[in-house]
């Protein structure tokens, strides 16, 4: 028996148009049997020709143009010009009710060969057709024959047989949209596709319903009790053929080593009955009524069989990780999936073009799932290691989806410390800075396909990279707080199999313990961060700031992926080496093209910084500023130019003789020319484990101080500040600050109090600095400042939170929000108090007691209210002032020296004795 009737004459080797055309007018024309003989021969064309493409190229829906450069693009266009005919088939042959069952046979076969091409379209966007297709489907698919049962006996048999896997092959294709998968979950079909998929794949042996985790060995003896079909699959197929001490399936394992199928059409065909199964299953794995029933039929062993049986077939291997990676969206599966050695398979199958969409999904989906992902991580060596390089090899994958999916699990992965230290150990920081390498230069090269291929990636890439830094920075923080610790109650180790905190909350708290704790913030400038080492190798500070200097700010993407990077940027630059990075990058332009239209200024680390702290990444005529890419921009610019309060004890006095020759001794760690982010990265010279560690000693006190007469830890702190102050200073930086003090109209109200608390910590950093001191002076930054801190507060200041940069960030972490206008309002007062105390006093290195007590009553007087201004006029008013003679005396002596009436001043002083008072006052004091 054969489903065209008679057997099909071997195809040509080669096709040329003519020969296409003319198959396609013996469908249209002549004797109805042999209108049908030639639908089962195009058919048959279309089939094979799919298949040498789908084994020559992989994803064959990757690039859907790519098609038409090949054989069966030609067939496909061919019956397209024949739009009369294919209608002609689908409503007489498929559609009619008159219609023959091998009318229908013929006409579901050609269809079902287009539209495994096409993909979802006319006819399957009409519900009747559809509902017909499902009913065919499901009727005794419960009961049909598998691989190796017994043929059907008559051509009735075999046509039914044939119509019910050639409707669940379009079943598959049309339950991609989403309202027919909605409809198709309430319908017998998943129930009857699972009970199907556990008959084939495990065979009778297995119970229905048994509980999931059984051997599969002991229901996978299918081949050995059923009569074989095809003796040549039989014998490539042997039944003792096993893989990890497991019996599989012969007619299975034989499927999948002959790229051509089986030679028998009966087992051809139940086969694709199989694939049709298998792919309704994967369009309905996602639904939660799609759960109960597969693991009721041992659905989990089914896959676990499957990707060991096909393991040799890219083609049907694919089909096999695309089903499981559906059913990765619910939490059970994932578990038992682990529990299974499913892990172990998926980390098995070949990394081919075939498998790297569906690899990469299913590596992502398990990342997505807490539990299941903490039991792979806990599994014993080498499967951790064996994981993060799967991932990482993904990261290079020929498909962009792929590589997308690659750095989603990169991102989930790092987080773990059993997977982080894989990572570094497998130099994935290389592999995962390629991407953004690969954007800065096409960014450069102007080449906007090639761009909108990679952004994605990038963006994903950047967020992978910002959660490899938090993780490391949790993990060093840790270490540190373990050795300042009591010993009495030291702190527990993290689990390796156990996710790190990594939100921005979590962030923000490390942040505020450094500024706070001078114990940890000492040991934190003090200590080895070995991360920092590999950041160096990869000339990480240069890519950002390329990445940053070259994205294009009118696409949400390149605006993510700026925020990204000075994120890592307020992260390391904390410890002093990174921040020396930027300084170097200032002192020589970067050879590569700049933007079109950009200052040659932003071609430095500062001044890009500055560039974007100041326009948010924006460009004119697409957008506002970005108020959180401003706010971490001038982060990055704080942590530069002025140190946590921990540690101010340790700098010298503005004006000190340590200060003034502070910028010089920074010069000698400023390197003529940074490495630019596209150039293959050397390894930068290092500073001596004795520099990096400092003492072991942790007490504060003397350990700050060197013994040796070399610089101490202050000087070379405040060396660093100081070089960082005259680069902002040389970047047109104090005008970029100052402008963020005043500039609200483009802001959300707690945005504006953020950006300015940020600028004038900033200002006030570059304020140790005498000559940026006296510029302040000169500018009346002091009463533009009174000013602004007594503007009234805007209601809506108190909430706003910070969603894009909390990436993990919960309910309750969202909920913390409400105060954070409250917090930046305060910031900035107390700042701006700072700084109006210092902008108006004396310029001169060491103002006296008098103008500390006058720029003291500056700064009160400006935060006081008007109406509390008011109120202390009139009380001065009607309040008679008397002075002590002496007192009085020195004031007006006090009054002479400050008008430079030196003369007048001295006598007065000798006349009154006042030498001999201010000597005794002092003496009180």
């Amino acid at each position: 028996m054969h489903l065209a009737g008679r057997q099909l004459p071997p195809l040509p080797p080669a096709l040329d148009i003519e020969a296409i055309r003319q198959l396609l007018r013996q469908i249209g024309e002549g004797i109805l049997e042999d209108r049908l003989f030639a639908a089962h021969q195009f058919a048959h064309l279309i089939e094979r020709e799919e298949a040498k493409y789908r084994a020559l190229v992989g994803d064959p829906h990757f690039n859907p143009n790519l098609r038409s450069h090949y054989t069966i693009g030609k067939v496909l266009n061919a019956i397209k010009d024949q739009e009369e005919l294919y209608d002609t088939i689908v409503d007489s042959w498929i559609s009619s009710r008159g219609a023959t069952l091998e009318q229908q046979v013929a006409g579901l076969r050609l269809l079902l060969a287009c539209l495994d091409c096409w993909l979802f379209q006319y006819p399957l966007t009409e519900e009747a057709l559809v509902e017909k297709l499902g009913h065919w489907a499901v009727a005794g698919l419960d009961k049909a024959p598998v691989l190796g049962d017994e043929p059907p006996t008559t051509s009735q048999e075999l046509l039914e047989e044939a119509k019910q896997t050639y409707s669940l092959g379009l079943l598959g294709i049309a339950l991609a949209n989403e309202e027919y998968a909605d409809e198709a979950v309430q319908t017998p079909l998943v129930s009857a596709c699972c009970a199907y998929l556990q008959q084939a794949v495990l065979g009778s042996n297995s119970s229905s319903g048994g509980s999931v985790g059984g051997n599969i060995s002991s229901s996978n003896q299918t081949a050995t009790t059923r009569s074989t079909g095809n003796s040549k699959a039989a014998s490539a197929a042997t039944p003792g053929q096993q893989q990890d001490g497991q019996q599989l399936p012969a007619l299975l394992v034989a499927a999948a080593q002959d790229p051509e199928g089986f030679e028998d059409e009966i087992q051809q065909l139940r086969l694709k009955r199989l694939i049709g199964v298998v792919r309704c299953l994967t369009c309905t794995g996602e639904y939660v009524e799609a759960l109960a029933p597969f693991l009721s039929h041992q659905g989990v062993e089914c896959c676990c069989t499957l990707l060991q049986a096909w393991h040799s077939n890219g083609v049907l291997l694919n089909d096999n990780l695309q089903l499981i990676c559906s059913l990765l969206a619910h939490r059970r599966f994932g578990e038992l999936l682990v529990e299974q050695k499913g892990v172990q398979l998926l980390l098995a199958a070949p990394r081919t073009s075939h498998t790297h969409m569906g690899l990469s999904l299913a590596l992502f989906g398990l990342a997505s799932l807490p539990l299941a992902f903490e039991r792979t991580c806990a599994l014993s060596a080498p499967i951790p290691a064996e994981l993060m390089s799967a991932g990482l090899a993904l990261l290079t994958a020929s498909s962009d989806a792929a590589r997308k999916n690659a750095a989603l699990f990169t991102d989930a992965a790092v987080r773990y410390p059993v997977l982080l230290e894989c990572f570094d150990s497998a130099d994935g920081l290389c592999k995962l800075l390629y991407p953004l390498r690969q954007v800065v230069l096409l960014l450069q090269a102007g080449g906007p396909a090639e761009l909108r291929a990679v952004r994605q990636v990038a963006y994903h890439a950047s967020r992978a990279l910002l959660q490899y830094v938090r993780a490391h920075l949790v993990l060093h923080m840790a270490s540190l707080q373990r050795r300042l610790r009591d010993s009495q109650a030291p702190l527990a180790l993290p689990q390796p199999h156990k996710p790190l905190n990594t939100t921005a909350a979590v962030m923000d708290e490390l942040i505020a313990a450094l500024h706070t704790d001078a114990k940890l913030a000492e040991v934190f400038v003090r200590t080895r961060w070995p991360l920092l080492e590999q950041l160096s190798e990869q000339n990480l500070v240069g890519l950002l700031l390329d990445l940053i200097r070259a994205l294009p700010g009118e696409e949400r993407y390149y605006s993510d992926i700026c925020l990204y990077s000075l994120e890592v940027l307020q992260l390391i630059t904390l410890s002093p080496l990174p921040r020396r990075s930027i300084i170097a990058s200032s002192s020589s332009s970067s050879s590569t093209t700049p933007p079109h239209g950009s200052n040659p200024q932003q071609r430095t680390g500062m001044g890009i910084l500055l560039h974007a702290a100041s326009t948010g990444n924006a460009t004119p005529f697409y957008g506002l500023a970005d108020p959180e890419v401003i706010a971490t921009a001038l982060h990055v610019i704080c942590n530069c130019v002025t140190a946590p309060p921990s540690l101010a004890y340790l700098l010298p006095a503005p004006g000190s003789n340590s200060g003034t020759s502070a910028a010089a001794a920074a010069a000698s760690v400023v390197v003529d020319k940074p490495i630019e982010a596209h150039q293959t990265p050397q390894r930068a010279e290092l500073p001596t484990p004795a520099e990096l560690t400092g003492p072991p000693a942790l007490e504060l006190g003397p350990s700050a101080v060197s013994s040796h007469g070399r610089p101490s830890l202050g000087d070379a702190l405040e060396a660093g500040y100081a070089a960082a102050r005259q680069t902002v200073r040389a970047s047109n930086g104090i005008r970029v600050l100052l402008m963020l003090l005043q500039s609200r109209q483009h802001l959300a109200p707690a945005a504006a109090d953020r950006v300015r608390a940020l600028a004038c910590t900033a200002i006030l950093g570059l304020a140790r600095d005498s000559s940026i001191r006296h510029i302040l002076t000169k500018l009346q930054v002091g009463k533009l400042l009174a000013e602004l801190v007594g503007e009234p507060v805007a209601p809506s200041a108190a909430g706003a939170g910070s969603s894009r940069r909390d990436m993990n960030a919960g309910a309750d972490e969202a909920a913390q929000g409400a105060a954070t206008g409250a917090v930046w309002q305060e910031r900035f007062h107390r700042a701006a108090l700072e700084l109006i105390a210092i902008a108006t006093s004396s310029t001169s290195g060491g103002a006296g007691r008098h103008e500390h007590r006058l720029s003291a009553a500056a700064a009160t007087d400006a935060a006081a209210p008007a109406l509390l201004k008011i109120e202390r006029a009139a009380i001065a008013a009607s309040t008679p002032i008397t002075y002590q003679p002496p007192e009085l005396l020195l004031l007006i002596y006090e009054h002479l020296k400050a008008s430079g009436l030196h003369g007048a001043a001295a006598s007065l002083a000798k006349e009154a004795g006042l030498a001999s008072s201010k000597g005794q006052q002092q003496q009180q004091q």
